[in-house]
């Protein structure tokens, strides 16, 4: 029978990075109780799946040495391990080809082995035998039971590629395999043997086992849509007042394992109180713009639309301003990224210190404009209020928005 002749990318790449896409698309697995015990396995076997994955098909044409040979089969090995794990432990599935007899059968009912139909060994179980044989244990094994039937201990000094007599003896494309020396010796005294099989055919086993990774993929999906789906039966109470109704969303996005700085800062900017009264018409007027954004952030929240929520959350303290001084956006880097808690006495030299100053030269090259900051006095969730409603009042400005 003729075989087919794979091409030498023969594995798709893309089902690792739709697999790791998945993962990637939610939380869960890293952080909720009943999935973040394995993800350190699911992070690991992704990479040494990429990896073996980007091998294999850089060397997908029949191996010219030893070593590439021996190079191969282990980056087969980790794929077809890696595979397996993730079944088991994770998904609690067992492979679908665990009796399956398909690609190496019709070499072990043939000689040296001349196994009968029912003794011959699983294709997984050849794999284990012919990896143990090839970088293993090269040494010493007996590890399969049919073969240590047959042969007693066997040890092998390298593996066999193609030449003028395997294309003689062996009658099958590509044909590849390992030399050993049996403990028993064959009807014609002989304690030298070849275990040989096409190359075509390890290479159609890797992917038939490199592919149940869609099981894997579709358990991820899957597990996601559950929690998706529990947490779509929580909706937001909006007869509340806005400060509760942030709040009770800051709430949720802890349940859902979301950041929660964003929406912190927003609540901040609701409660936080003011020290200069003078300040109240501007800082109500951003406040009021937040309140404007809820309903529309309630809504992506209900929603699970986790883009459009930060979005939101980003348009409602964030502002696209034009024509500003020089320093402006490293002042805003500073003041946020430095004044984060008042110390008793600020170090000379220290952030805090510079955070200060910048937020003085913000203050006289524009928000005098609008809000009256005074860093000896205010605290910093203050400072933070009145930079984030001067920015505000001169965005309406810019974009002429009234009312």
């Amino acid at each position: 029978m003729i075989q087919k002749m794979r091409d030498p990318v023969f594995l798709n790449e893309k089902l690792c990075e739709d697999f790791r896409d998945v993962i990637n698309s939610s939380p869960i697995f890293a952080e909720d109780e009943k999935y973040k015990h394995f993800y350190n396995l699911i992070c690991a076997t992704m990479d040494r799946l990429d990896t073996c994955v980007r091998y294999l098909n850089s060397h997908g044409i029949y191996p010219s040495t030893e070593e590439d040979f021996i190079c191969f089969v282990m980056f087969a090995c980790m794929i077809v391990d890696g595979v397996k794990i993730l079944l088991e432990n994770v998904t609690k599935q067992s492979s679908f080809f665990i009796e399956e007899k398909k690609y190496f059968k019709k070499y072990c009912m043939d000689k040296p082995m001349n196994c009968r139909e029912d003794e011959c060994p699983t294709d997984d179980k050849f794999f284990e035998y012919f990896r143990a044989l090839t970088f293993a244990h090269p040494f010493e094994t007996s590890r399969n039971k049919v073969f240590r039937e047959k042969f007693g201990k066997q040890v092998s000094p390298w593996v066999a590629l193609s030449n003028s007599l395997t294309r003689i003896y062996y009658h099958f494309p590509e044909p590849i395999g390992v030399k050993i020396y049996t403990e028993k010796v064959d009807e014609y005294g002989s304690d030298t043997q070849y275990i040989m099989f096409s190359f075509v055919d390890l290479k159609n086993y890797i992917v038939s086992r490199y592919e149940e990774i869609v099981r894997v993929t579709e358990w991820a999906k899957k597990a996601i849509e559950e929690r998706n789906n529990l947490w779509r039966e929580t909706k937001i109470n909006r007869e509340a007042g806005p400060i509760e109704i942030l709040k009770e969303i800051k709430h949720i996005y802890e349940d859902r394992f979301q950041d929660i700085y964003t929406i912190q800062d927003i609540i901040d900017y609701m409660e936080c109180p003011l020290s200069e009264d003078k300040n109240i018409d501007a800082v109500n007027k951003f406040r009021r713009y937040i309140v404007s954004k809820i309903k529309e952030l309630c809504d992506a929240v209900d929603d699970l639309n986790y883009e459009k929520q930060s979005d939101i959350e980003i348009s409602m303290i964030s502002f696209d301003l034009k024509n500003m001084h020089r320093m402006y956006y490293y002042q805003l880097e500073k003041i946020f990224g430095y004044l984060r808690e008042k110390s008793a006495k600020i170090e000379p030299g220290s952030n805090e210190e510079w955070g200060i100053i910048q937020t003085n030269e913000f203050y006289k090259a524009f928000a005098h404009k609008w809000v009256i900051i005074n860093t000896t006095s205010m605290d910093y969730k203050e400072i933070h209020l009145l930079v984030k409603t001067a920015c505000y009042l001169e965005y309406r400005e810019q974009n002429e928005i009234t009312g």
